[in-house]
């Protein structure tokens, strides 16, 4: 029988509960913050966010270990069909690059 640490089962069920879409949005909120960046960075990031919360929301997304490739080409042309320009789709795009970064780094 292999050996299991004691803490093992404690940091699965861990990261289990970590993988919350809304509690990670809010979690790369506060790293931004935590990185003194400017009131209107974190007014994009925060903005960008919530909207692919919402968009999240629809399409019955509630875990970032959810998102697919497919979901992410969706939420832009989703972002295209809903009035959005190239510059702005572009933007939604960046935060929502760096927050999947941040993600994988902090996961």
């Amino acid at each position: 029988m292999p050996y299991t640490h004691p803490e093992q089962l404690t940091l699965s069920v861990f990261l289990a509960q970590d993988d919350d879409l809304l509690t990670q949005i809010n979690a790369f909120i506060v790293a931004k913050r935590a990185e003194r960046l400017r009131e209107t960075s974190l007014f994009f990031y925060s903005n960008c966010m919530a909207v692919f919360s919402s968009y999240c929301q629809t399409q019955a997304i509630k875990q970032v270990t959810q998102i697919t490739a497919n979901d992410l080409r969706e939420y832009l042309l989703w972002l295209d069909q809903t009035g959005h320009n190239s510059g702005g789709i572009h933007a939604y795009y960046r935060a929502l690059r760096a927050f999947l970064r941040w993600w994988e780094c902090e996961t």
